[in-house]
């Protein structure tokens, strides 16, 4: 009896454990909440959970409503993106895991029938049996689960901001399209006008024929330029609305805030960036979790020289006119390890850990190529900008004021005017070149370093506001305010 007692208590034990592994799938929307929490600091804009298709399409009105400014974008971006709600439910997909790697082996019920061959009496007999080695191993089971849940929550946080990079950079490469394609568009207008005139003074006979058809072929390659950069600009639209996930009704009419942003007072310096990047790369830390994942599973593989055993228990009548008798008692099942004992699953994980040390050295690695080209590229960038702000377009303003007086007093003609106009619109658009070559440089660093850069490397009137409270779906219109533009 008292061995009896003593397997009723295991089967009591396991219930109660499998009890317990329901609590896992209240983790569900705890991890999204934690995910939303991670992105919102990192990228440094607001994000809302889950919202019902007329909430989520209202809240996207409510940011096209006005210019669209980047954080705006990144913010759409967030919400609707079906990549994003991809890598949601992959986290879904690892949090089923989690609930699996807690969950205990159904015990096996038998039940026997057996009729005499030599009288109408029968033989029952009835067992029940349990694994009682997965039991002993739920616990590290379910801190390998977790441990995984962790680094898939911080595999998902990484992708939804490398996404918020790209949506910025789009963001900023569309902003410098619309503004070339405004400065061709000028050109275009002095090159017609050009090309009219030179067209009737040829007719007059005042210009040769040289000069005439000089001024027809600048004018139309004007117009191919026009044509172009119109290319452009719809390839970086598109780009853009395909990262908000935008219908072809809610990308057909909004608008972008007009220019790119001024330079900021300063930049990070690389030393600066390389410690932001190796103290919150969300994928540097999901890696460095992976080691601590195998180890563990490591010690699983381990306890695999531990043979597989149930324990249960049978009761067995005897048919009629054999006594009559019951037997009850218990029953031990186990694996005799002769041949595998867990020596090929414990060099596949030592195998794995070796391949992580070394996923994770070249990982390091990439991020500091990665960080010294963009660095670079940020400061090349911020050099020719401010070479034309400080000095190319102011010359060209004195060449064409200059030339302007000259013309006044006959001394110019007006198609040298025109071409110093002309130049002066060129070194505009090569400002507007260097400046979105900028942006898109930082907001590589940003992405890089796994988050947004210090205040002081932003302009003062897009430096982000602290963190907010995240909205719920009846506030989701109130977006943050510290966009760029």
């Amino acid at each position: 009896m008292r061995m009896e007692s003593r397997i009723k208590t295991i089967f009591a034990v396991s219930a109660f454990a499998a009890g317990l592994t329901g609590c896992a799938s209240t983790q569900g929307a705890k991890a999204r909440q934690d995910l939303e929490k991670i992105v919102s600091t990192r990228a440094g804009i607001e994000v809302s959970g889950e919202r019902e298709p007329k909430d989520l399409a209202q809240a996207i009105r409510e940011l096209l409503s006005a210019d669209l400014s980047a954080d705006a974008s990144v913010q759409i971006a967030l919400i609707n993106n079906p990549e994003i709600k991809a890598l949601y439910a992959e986290l879904d997909v690892v949090q089923s895991d989690l609930i699996q790697a807690g969950l205990l082996k159904n015990p096996v019920f038998e039940a026997k029938l057996r009729k005499a061959s030599e009288s109408k009496g029968s033989n029952t007999e009835f067992s029940a049996v349990q694994d009682f080695i997965s039991i002993l191993t739920v616990p590290l089971r379910k801190k390998v689960g977790a441990r995984q849940f962790e680094q898939a929550k911080l595999r998902v946080a990484d992708g939804v901001l490398k996404l918020a990079g790209e949506t910025r950079s789009a963001y900023y490469s569309l902003q410098a399209t619309e503004q070339t394609l405004s400065m061709r568009e000028t050109i275009l207008e002095a090159s017609k006008a050009a090309a009219e005139l030179a067209e009737r003074q040829y007719k007059a006979g005042n210009i040769s024929a040289l000069v005439h058809a000089s001024e027809q072929a600048m004018f139309q390659e004007a117009e191919l330029d026009v044509v172009r950069a119109g290319e452009e600009e719809v390839k970086a639209r598109e780009s853009l609305n395909q990262l908000m996930g935008l219908t072809a009704d809610e990308a057909a009419n909004w608008k972008i805030k007009p220019e790119l942003p001024s330079l900021p007072a300063e930049d990070p310096s690389l030393k600066t960036l390389e410690d932001a990047a190796f103290a919150q790369r969300l994928d540097l830390a999901a890696a460095r979790m992976e080691q601590d994942i195998l180890s563990r599973r490591l010690t699983l593989a381990k306890l695999g020289v531990i043979p597989d055993a149930s324990i249960g228990y049978s009761s067995e009548k005897k048919p009629e006119g054999a006594g009559n008798e019951k037997f009850t008692g218990p029953i031990l099942e186990a694996q005799i390890p002769l041949f595998d004992r867990g020596q090929a699953q414990r060099m596949g994980v030592k195998a794995q850990i070796k391949a992580s040390e070394h996923r994770l050295a070249a990982l390091e690695l990439a991020i500091r190529t990665e960080l010294k080209t963009a660095h670079k590229r940020l400061v090349s960038s911020r050099q020719i900008a401010e070479r034309y702000e400080a000095v190319l377009i102011p010359l060209h303003e004195t060449i064409v004021k200059e030339t302007q007086l000259h013309y006044n007093f006959m001394l110019k003609g007006v198609y040298e005017l025109l071409l110093a106009k002309q130049k002066e619109v060129n070194a505009r658009r090569d400002h507007i070149e260097a400046l979105k070559d900028y942006w898109v440089a930082l907001s590589d660093l940003e992405r890089i370093a796994g988050g947004r850069l210090i205040a002081s490397s932003l302009p003062r009137d897009q430096a982000p506001e602290p963190q907010k409270q995240m909205p719920g779906p009846e506030h989701e219109h109130h977006h943050h305010g510290g966009d760029h533009q």
